[in-house]
């Protein structure tokens, strides 16, 4: 998982990264709020842990503008020194999913920071069935309406990974990040011919459930749709 990390002291942020790295995840670090908001502009994360008292802006406006302008609906964690319950109520219903005090404890945070991911993203074991798409990633199998589609290792991969996070943007530099992986030189153009495919392959328009949406300059979301009734 890429988890976004934001706080202006060097040493809790040194903490937090390490702590994120320990989980076997993948921290991208900020000392200040309009370095995130730029990043955000052009990037994806599976999660973000914030700080509220920062050298440019507040973590409270940073969540109120992801949840309100990005829309985005990955967990959000506070990890700050404001520690009264006006303060907890006001971060929870700015739209942090949970709010830890400092000084970090870091068994603790490591808990919270594994509970809010099983939240976000409940695993789920053998095949995986989303409406009319079914996956089976030990066998690498994939079947739309009842009938197999022959997909290569990186588009079944690619399919798989983005029916896990329907609903959500994902960028392309994240799509190269997890899928792609060790393969650095893997430019953006690749990641777009995959998805061109994925989209006529799975007839991802909206007819069997989902539809695939380029969102410019950003990347990709893999939409539910309500299907009408005949």
């Amino acid at each position: 998982m890429r988890i976004a990390i934001l706080d202006d002291d060097p040493a809790q942020l040194d903490l937090l990264q390490h702590t994120v790295k320990a989980l076997g995840h993948d921290p991208h670090a900020f000392n200040n709020g309009q370095a995130l908001m730029r990043a955000l502009a052009r990037d994806t994360f599976d999660m973000m842990v914030l700080d509220w008292e920062l050298p440019d802006t507040t973590g409270i406006t940073i969540v109120k503008w992801v949840r309100m302008q990005q829309g985005a609906t990955f967990p959000i964690l506070f990890v700050t020194q404001r520690s009264q319950e006006s303060d907890i109520i006001e971060g929870l219903n700015a739209g942090a999913d949970d709010y830890m005090i400092k000084p970090v404890r870091v068994a603790e945070l490591i808990a919270r920071l594994r509970a809010m991911l099983r939240r976000g993203y409940p695993q789920t074991g053998g095949v995986e069935t989303f409406g009319e798409y079914k996956f089976d990633a030990g066998a690498n199998l994939a079947e739309m309406n009842g009938e197999r589609v022959d997909l290569k290792q990186k588009e079944f991969a690619l399919a798989l990974f983005m029916f896990r996070k329907a609903g959500r943007l994902v960028s392309r530099q994240q799509l190269r990040d997890e899928v792609w992986r060790s393969q650095a030189d893997t430019d953006f153009r690749t990641v777009d011919v995959h998805m061109s495919r994925l989209r006529t392959k799975l007839r991802l328009r909206g007819e069997f459930g989902y539809q695939l949406v380029s969102v410019y300059s950003q990347g990709y979301r893999l939409e539910p749709v309500t299907l009408g009734s005949e």
